[in-house]
């Protein structure tokens, strides 16, 4: 059991099956497929994993989870009805997805007709990625509109709809304005510090456009687009002040650094698509969350609400 509500109780396997109901499983069980196919491949090409990142991911993920002590990692895990084994076989699965997954496709296969064991080893992978707590906070927010209308199937859609309006949307948006601040960047991937200052005086002195620097040196060149509360957090103090065209400090990375350029600074506005849905996701977020505090007991303190 996950959680409850009054006598009923819903289980693991119920939120797959609702999950499974709204299309939100077919591209996890595909990424699941994917990475057991990359760990395939390099057993088959006999790769030799790299232990030391393979450790670190996994100390991260205790740390943030608050897991200090091997006691605490292993009732955590327990409770969730997975072993040691569970923990390392996915760290590891993780490590050569992160390799391999541009160059191998997903089997073909469907998470219902998979064997029990496949399945087993698939809800390990989403209860340890949080996408099971994810699905499960999801769902709570259902039943528990349902609970507080007298079990009225359509009372989730109702209440949301009644949630979201442009007034409350406006007022969400003066809360998250700076979070919600779009950069679109530009970044070359160089391999020493002394290749990262040859890029910035090209930029700075000779007043070359990045991607013609990365051109002529060929060096990795990407754009991309990022508003201020995905990015890392120890990065999120960086672009608090800059402005559309500061070229950043050099970033080191595993095997080199990253010269990174903001194009542009965009402040957020409710006529952009994507930041609506980010809002109406964060009011609907805060107000089923409400209902599930008086609705909802969890059978475990954390699932879905801190991981």
């Amino acid at each position: 059991m996950i959680f409850s509500c009054g006598a009923q109780e819903f289980t693991a396997r119920d939120v797959l099956d609702w999950a499974q109901a709204q299309g939100e499983l077919a591209p996890l069980w595909s990424n699941f497929l994917r990475a057991g196919e990359c760990e395939r491949v390099a057993l088959e090409r006999e790769l030799e994993a790299d232990g030391d990142a393979i450790s670190e991911a996994s100390v991260a993920f205790r740390y943030a989870h608050d897991l200090i002590t091997a006691e605490e990692t292993e009732r955590w895990l327990e409770a969730r009805g997975l072993t040691l084994q569970d923990f390392g076989e996915y760290f590891e699965r993780q490590h050569w997805f992160g390799l391999l997954r541009d160059d191998v496709a997903a089997p073909e296969g469907q998470f219902l007709s998979a064997s029990a064991e496949e399945q087993e080893e698939f809800v390990a992978e989403i209860t340890l990625s949080g996408q099971l707590d994810r699905l499960a906070e999801q769902l709570s927010f259902r039943v528990a509109a349902q609970a507080e209308e007298g079990g009225d199937q359509s009372a989730f859609e109702r209440q949301r709809q009644n949630a979201i309006t442009e007034k409350s949307l406006e007022r969400e948006l003066q809360g998250m304005r700076l979070n919600l601040t779009r950069f679109e960047l530009e970044a070359i991937e160089v391999d020493s510090h002394d290749a990262a200052a040859e890029v910035i005086a090209c930029v700075k002195s000779d007043g070359m456009q990045m991607e013609e620097v990365a051109e002529e040196s060929r060096y990795p060149f990407r754009r991309s687009e990022l508003l201020l509360e995905d990015m890392p957090a120890d990065r999120q103090q960086t672009f608090l002040s800059v402005r559309g065209g500061t070229l950043l400090e050099p970033l080191a990375r595993e095997d080199g650094f990253e010269v990174c350029r903001v194009k542009s600074r965009v402040d957020p506005e409710l006529s952009d698509s994507r930041i609506r849905e980010r809002l109406a996701n964060e009011i609907t977020r805060r107000h089923f969350a409400a209902l599930v505090s008086k609705h909802i007991a969890w059978k475990l303190s954390q699932a879905a609400k801190d991981e």
